[in-house]
C-alpha cells in the first residue's frame, strides 16, 4: 500500500483543499492519505478558526484516512520549522510520498531548489544576509536577493511556494526522504481580497466573511458552495461568532505587570525586541492597534501574532524548543477511517498515540492550551476539548 502525506490546518476546510486530497487519491493513486494537522493554534500566530474535532471530522469526511496532531511547538512557528514538524511526523507515520500546494514549479524544480540550498555556502549566505544592513532591507528581501536568478528565488516570491520549499528541504534531512509532489494552487493562502468570481478563495477570505455580522443574509451574495462543502456551512457560522481577538486584554495586561525578564523568557522575545512590544502596549487600544505599533521592517506581523500567542499561552523557550523533539515527541492519532485504522496497524506506530490514556505522554503546553481555550470559549457553546479518536 502506498501513503501520501499532506500537512494542513483546514482553517477552515474548503473545496480547495478537496481537490489537493482528490489529486492525492486519483491523480497519485494513494491508498492511504495521511494529514499532519496543527492543533489550536496555527502557523500564522491565531487561534484556530474551528476547534481540533471539528477540523478532525471535515478532514476525514474528505477522504483523509489518518490524521496526526501537530505539538504546538511545531504548528506555532515560521515556515522552516513548521514544515520540519509536519515532515518527520508523516515520516513517523510511514508515508513514502508527501504532496503540497504551490503557486509555481514543478517537483523537478523543487528537488532542484532543494539541492542548492543544501550546497550553499553557509558562510557566504549569512555575509550576504548581513551585508546591506539589517535596518534598510528585510530579512525576506536580504534573502531573494542572494538567490536571485536561480529557481530557488522564484520559490520564494510567494507564500506557498515558500513553504514547499520548507518541506522539501526538511524532507531531504530525513534518513529515509519521501517522494515530494507538488499541486498548483489557484489562490495565495493569504488572499487579502474577495474576488466573487474565482475558484476557490483562501482561508484568510472565508474566515473574514463567516466573522462578519449577518452573515447568514450576506451570505446570499456569495457563490459559497463553490468554496466550502454544503455540510460545512452551519459548523461556519456557528465558529464565526468567536470574537477572534478576546485575548488582547490578557495580552495587553501581560506585556504592562512583567518584568522585562519574564516577556523575555517567552519564546520569539529576542533581538531586543522587548521594550517596543511594551511602549506599543501601553499605546494601544485594540490588538490590531498594538501589532500595528510593533511592526518594525525586521519585525514581520506574522511573528508578532504568533509572539502573541506565546505571550498569552505563557510559551516559554524551553516549551517550544523542538529540534531534539522530532523523533521523541510522541504524536497523537485525531482521528482515523477504516484504511488508516488498517495501515497504523501494519507500520511501527508506537511514538503515535490513539489512546487519549497516553495523554501524559503529551507536551504539557499542548494540554494547557486546549483547557484555556475550552474554558476560554465555554460561553460560546461551541468549543470541545478533543478527548478521544474521531473513527470513520
Amino acid at each position: 500500500m502506498r501513503a501520501i502525506g499532506i500537512v494542513a490546518e483546514f482553517n477552515p476546510f474548503h473545496l480547495g483543499h478537496q481537490r489537493l486530497i482528490d489529486y492525492a487519491r486519483e491523480s497519485l493513486q494513494a491508498d492511504v492519505i495521511v494529514v499532519a494537522m496543527s492543533g489550536d493554534l496555527v502557523q500564522r500566530g491565531e487561534i484556530a478558526f474551528a476547534d481540533l474535532k471539528t477540523r478532525t471530522e471535515w478532514a476525514l469526511d474528505a477522504g483523509v484516512d489518518l490524521v496526526i496532531g501537530q505539538p504546538v511547538w511545531g504548528s506555532l512557528q515560521a515556515a522552516d520549522r513548521f514544515a520540519s514538524a509536519g515532515i518527520h511526523s508523516l515520516s513517523m507515520a510511514s508515508c513514502q510520498a508527501f504532496l503540497c500546494g504551490s503557486e509555481w514549479g514543478s517537483a523537478d524544480q523543487l528537488l532542484q531548489a532543494s539541492q542548492l540550498v543544501k550546497a550553499a555556502d553557509p558562510l557566504k549566505l549569512k555575509q550576504a544576509l548581513r551585508s546591506k544592513g539589517q535596518g534598510e532591507v528585510g530579512y525576506a528581501e536580504r534573502l531573494q536577493s542572494f538567490w536571485s536568478g536561480t529557481c530557488v528565488e522564484r520559490f520564494m516570491q510567494q507564500p506557498n511556494s515558500q513553504l514547499a520549499l520548507s518541506y522539501a528541504l526538511a524532507n531531504a534531512d530525513l534518513d529515509q526522504a519521501m517522494t515530494p509532489y507538488l499541486y498548483k494552487r489557484a489562490t495565495a493562502h493569504d488572499q487579502k481580497e474577495l474576488d466573487k468570481n474565482c475558484e476557490q478563495v483562501s482561508g484568510s477570505i472565508l474566515r473574514q466573511i463567516f466573522r462578519e455580522e449577518n452573515v447568514e443574509v450576506k451570505l446570499k451574495n456569495f457563490p459559497i458552495f463553490d468554496w466550502i462543502p454544503q455540510k460545512e456551512l452551519k459548523s461556519l457560522i456557528k465558529f464565526g461568532k468567536i470574537e477572534p481577538y478576546d485575548f488582547w486584554p490578557l495580552l495587553q495586561h501581560i506585556l504592562l505587570t512583567s518584568s522585562m525578564k519574564q516577556i523575555e523568557s517567552i519564546y520569539g522575545v529576542d533581538e531586543g525586541i522587548g521594550p517596543r512590544l511594551v511602549t506599543a502596549a501601553k499605546e494601544a487600544v485594540s490588538y490590531e492597534d498594538w501589532l500595528r505599533l510593533s511592526h518594525h521592517r525586521r519585525i514581520t506581523y506574522a511573528r508578532l501574532r504568533r509572539l502573541a500567542m506565546c505571550l498569552v499561552f505563557q510559551l516559554t523557550r524551553e516549551d517550544m524548543a523542538m529540534d531534539q523533539r522530532f523523533s521523541s515527541q510522541a504524536r497523537r492519532i485525531l482521528g482515523a477511517s477504516e484504511k488508516g485504522r488498517n495501515w497504523l496497524k501494519g507500520i511501527a506506530s508506537g511514538k503515535l498515540l490513539a489512546s487519549y490514556k497516553l495523554y501524559d505522554q503529551l507536551n504539557p503546553i499542548d494540554r494547557k492550551v486546549e483547557i484555556v481555550l475550552e474554558n476560554w470559549y465555554h460561553p460560546y457553546g461551541v468549543w470541545q476539548r478533543m478527548k478521544k479518536p474521531v473513527i470513520r
